[in-house]
C-alpha cells in the first residue's frame, strides 16, 4: 500500500507566498505543492508518489526551469529530498469532451489498487474539480484506493495577486483548506441511498460505527 499525492499543475506566474496546514507554516514559495510536501516531507517513503499533471503549457511555465520563473516546481521538490518518486504526467487541456474523458482516465490509471491518495486541487480550473473527485470514487470502487485528503491552498484569502505583491512577505501566509469531510458526505449520501431503496444498512452501519462512535465514546 503506498501514499499518493497528485496535483494538476497551473500555468500562472503565482505570487510567492506562506501557507499553513495544522499550525505550520511553509517557506516562501509560489507554489503550493511545494509548500504542503516540505510541512509533509517526513511523512513520505520510497513507495510513495508524487504525481503531477502536466498541459505542454504547465511544463514549460512552472514545471521546467527558466519558465516563469528561475527554478521550476520539479527543481524545487528535488531540493526537498523527499523518499518518494516524482512523476511528472501529460495532461491535456480540456477543451473538448474527448480530452476530459482521457484526463479522466489519466487519473484512473495512474492509481494502483489499495493506493491511499492526497489531492491539491488548487488548481483545478474548469471542468477538473469534478472530474477530479468523480474519478477518485471511481478509483475507490474499481482498485480500492482511499482518499485520505483533498487539499486547497486558499491563496486569495490574502487578497488580489496584485496587492499581495506589495505585502510584507511575513505577512503573506494563505491557509492550506482540507476538503475531505465533503468526500464523506458523498459517502454517507451513497448508503443513504443504499439503506432507502434497498434495504441495505452494512453500508450505513460501518460509517456509523467508524465516524460516530469515537465521538460517542
Amino acid at each position: 500500500m503506498a501514499k499518493v499525492f497528485m496535483s494538476i499543475l497551473g500555468v500562472n506566474c503565482y505570487v510567492p507566498a506562506h501557507y499553513r496546514l495544522n499550525g505550520e507554516v511553509s517557506t516562501l514559495t509560489p507554489f503550493v505543492q511545494e509548500a504542503y510536501l516540505s510541512i509533509t516531507s517526513e511523512n513520505w517513503a520510497s513507495q510513495d508518489r508524487l504525481v503531477f499533471f502536466l498541459t505542454g503549457e504547465a511544463r514549460r511555465k512552472n514545471w521546467e526551469d527558466h519558465g516563469n520563473f528561475p527554478q521550476g516546481l520539479y527543481s524545487r521538490l528535488k531540493k526537498l529530498s523527499l523518499a518518494a518518486e516524482i512523476v511528472a504526467v501529460p495532461f491535456n487541456e480540456g477543451h473538448t469532451e474527448e480530452d476530459i474523458m482521457q484526463n479522466f482516465l489519466t487519473i484512473v490509471e495512474r492509481l494502483q489498487e489499495g493506493d491511499e491518495v492526497i489531492f491539491d486541487i488548487t488548481h483545478s480550473f474548469r471542468s477538473l474539480p469534478v472530474l477530479n473527485l468523480v474519478a477518485l470514487n471511481y478509483a475507490r470502487v474499481l482498485k480500492g484506493a482511499e482518499i485520505k485528503r483533498i487539499y486547497y491552498g486558499a491563496f486569495e484569502v490574502l487578497s488580489h495577486p496584485s496587492q499581495v505583491e506589495e505585502m510584507p512577505e511575513e505577512e503573506r501566509v494563505a491557509p492550506i483548506f482540507d476538503l475531505t469531510p465533503y468526500v464523506l458526505l458523498l459517502d454517507w449520501t451513497f448508503a443513504v441511498e443504499e439503506f432507502s431503496r434497498y434495504g441495505m444498512a452494512e453500508r450505513l452501519a460501518e460509517l456509523v460505527q467508524r465516524r460516530v462512535g469515537p465521538v460517542l465514546r
